[in-house]
């Protein structure tokens, strides 16, 4: 008989280590060496985001290879050129503002080679990261000073509010941002992200394009009935008005991140992309709550089957599975992100010294 225990069954202690993680790097320790800490930083959250693109879009069976994923990312939106990737970004909120201003509805437009949708795919969800990351540094300010309108960033980013590079008023990308000291999330930025994601992608029989709610009610699987779609909008306000709950609770910041992203994609409010954008959310939150670099939750055949084994013990309530999966890919990180810091004769994090 075996006696093997799940790989779940452990998400508490897993979940606890990943918080003490969290806790002893923020703030990053001040010693002489750094300078070299923060380099370490900086290159890990860059490997990271090309691994959760990757990642993501392999647990929906699209995109590209992992080699093939960075490549592209670094010609089509260079580290070296952010004017480029704030040009990019720009021009991308006009579109998005002029689309729900006119309530513009329309078919989706598939009409790609599946070679060109899958780098097409790719350079759109490095767009949408871009975009969750210039919002998360862009509300760090708003919170400390709702007088200032302008951020100045460089690529790549090194987490630091004002880092130098380029100045930008983020206001006219997120005006809705810092309304209230408790909101974080709302509709308009959650929809701007899944147009930037998913613009021109959506699948022709959804009858809309990316950034608007379905318009039909979609089956992905048999574990779980969404909302109908009538009642997406009512369900939306609903989850924004929740998720910023939890994110102002003392919770645990892995459940946290665990909730908001179960609660997102069992709404399903989009036609398409609603499982990338779920893992969107989860990494905000982790990020808000102080993790240096992005969690990739990975894509391969033994991952994915404990991915959706998560995901389907959440629909019975028990979230903790998933939860779990979350911290494992937490500590991983961690404990890679250490290994650097070793080889470079530096002090490695740990969650003890939390």
């Amino acid at each position: 008989m075996n006696h093997k225990r799940p790989w779940y069954e452990d998400w508490k202690t897993q979940c606890e280590t990943a918080e003490k993680y969290v806790h002893a790097i923020n703030p990053v320790p001040r010693a002489i060496h750094e300078k070299k800490i923060e380099h370490e930083l900086d290159a890990f959250r860059d490997f990271t985001i090309f691994k959760v693109i990757f990642e993501s879009n392999r647990l929906e069976n699209v995109g590209l290879s992992e080699s093939d994923t960075k490549k592209l990312i670094l010609s089509e939106r260079s580290f070296k050129e952010p004017h480029k990737i704030i040009q990019i970004l720009g021009e991308i909120s006009e579109v998005f503002e002029e689309k729900i201003f006119q309530n513009n509805f329309r078919p989706g437009v598939i009409v790609f080679e599946k070679k060109k949708r899958a780098a097409l795919e790719v350079v759109r969800h490095y767009d949408a990261i871009f975009v969750a990351l210039f919002y998360i540094y862009a509300a760090q300010i708003a919170a400390l000073d709702e007088k200032v309108k302008s951020i100045r960033i460089s690529i790549p980013l090194n987490g630091k509010l004002d880092s130098g590079g380029i100045q930008f008023d983020y206001r006219k990308i997120f005006p809705n941002l810092g309304r209230t000291p408790l909101e974080f999330f709302n509709e308009e930025l959650i929809r701007h992200l899944n147009f930037t994601m998913a613009h021109q992608l959506m699948p022709k029989d959804a009858g809309i394009e990316a950034g608007f709610y379905r318009i039909d009610n979609r089956v992905t699987d048999f574990t779980i009935a969404f909302p109908s779609h009538e009642n997406v909008p009512a369900a939306m306000k609903e989850f924004v008005a929740r998720s910023n709950r939890i994110l102002e609770s003392k919770e645990n910041p892995i459940l946290k991140a665990a909730r908001i992203s179960y609660d997102f994609v069992a709404i399903h409010p989009f036609p398409d992309f609603n499982g990338r954008m779920s893992r969107l959310l989860m990494n905000m939150v982790l990020l808000r709550e102080g993790l240096p670099f992005f969690a990739a939750l990975r894509g391969s055949k033994t991952e994915k089957h404990k991915y959706i084994t998560a995901l389907r013990h959440a629909n019975r309530g028990k979230i903790g599975s998933y939860a779990g999966l979350i911290a494992r890919t937490v500590n991983d990180g961690f404990q890679q992100l250490n290994r650097n810091l070793e080889s470079a004769g530096l002090k490695p994090i740990r969650p003890e010294a939390s």
